[in-house]
């Protein structure tokens, strides 16, 4: 069967195309649920932009979906059965569902940042997790799952914190300062260290599976090999801004303390 015939026929084909419905349905109650209830329990958050608002209701979002993925990591790191067949072995059963409520998070993620314009990066996130996500179902790389969704969720939550903080006006909060030294270290460590060593680990599975002819579809590894640029370039940008932010950082507060001390000079 054709590659591209094959990914659009697994896709209407699939019996939880209405349960993604759902969960992306869920998403979106979830987002205004929480624009709702923060408009009633914060007056900070009550006069921020509209924009703002939408970004601390992500955040939340993003938070709750994150803490959920991280029941996954046990698929990367103790699953002997999908370590000894990683291209298609299958997640215990109990998975089937968390797998279209992250399908659902994505689909979601995709329509909230193309239709609010959240900028390229984003949008080619969440578009790039949702493909692949979706059609991990078939079952394909599950083993994979638990890494680049449980193991790269780990500094989800404490950069939306540090963000969530910051449009609040609590950039000096302890809470912020702690969420920023966290995120710094988990993304530096997960993403872009170990990232970039599974990233090259399964690239050699991928080429070695085009070479044997026995991929289900050859379009969908492409398209995969495609997501894994695109994701872990996006990757490479951030750690530029986390770089490019913490020396900032630095030479602010080297400025500060050089303008107290010549002040201290001064009065004496």
């Amino acid at each position: 069967m054709d590659s591209l015939a094959w990914i659009y026929d697994f896709i209407m084909s699939l019996p939880c195309v209405q349960e993604v419905a759902l969960a992306t349905a869920f998403w979106f109650f979830h987002q205004h649920i929480v624009m709702y209830s923060m408009r009633r329990l914060s007056a900070t958050y009550a006069v921020l932009s509209k924009g703002d608002q939408l970004e601390v209701a992500i955040s939340c979002c993003s938070i709750t979906h994150a803490v959920i993925s991280l029941n996954t990591i046990p698929v990367w790191l103790y699953n002997e059965e999908l370590a000894v067949e990683p291209m298609y072995g299958r997640m215990p059963e109990y998975y089937d569902r968390f797998l279209i409520f992250t399908v659902g998070y994505f689909m979601w993620d995709s329509l909230v940042s193309i239709y609010h314009g959240l900028g390229v990066p984003f949008c080619a996130h969440a578009v790039a997790s949702l493909g692949v996500f979706w059609l991990g179902m078939h079952p394909f790389l599950q083993h994979y799952l638990g890494f680049f969704l449980g193991m790269f969720e780990l500094s989800t939550p404490f950069y939306h914190t540090r963000n969530i903080l910051g449009l609040l006006g609590n950039e000096k909060h302890i809470v912020y300062m702690i969420a920023t030294v966290c995120f710094s270290i988990t993304f530096i460590v997960v993403r872009i260290g170990l990232g970039f060593y599974v990233s090259f680990t399964w690239w050699r599975l991928m080429y070695n599976l085009l070479q044997s002819g026995e991929a289900h579809s050859v379009a969908v590894v492409l398209y995969y090999m495609l997501c894994n640029i695109v994701i872990m370039t996006l990757q490479t940008i951030w750690l530029k801004e986390i770089v490019m932010g913490a020396v900032d950082l630095f030479s602010a507060s080297k400025e500060v303390a050089f303008k107290e001390k010549h002040q201290a000079f001064k009065l004496d």
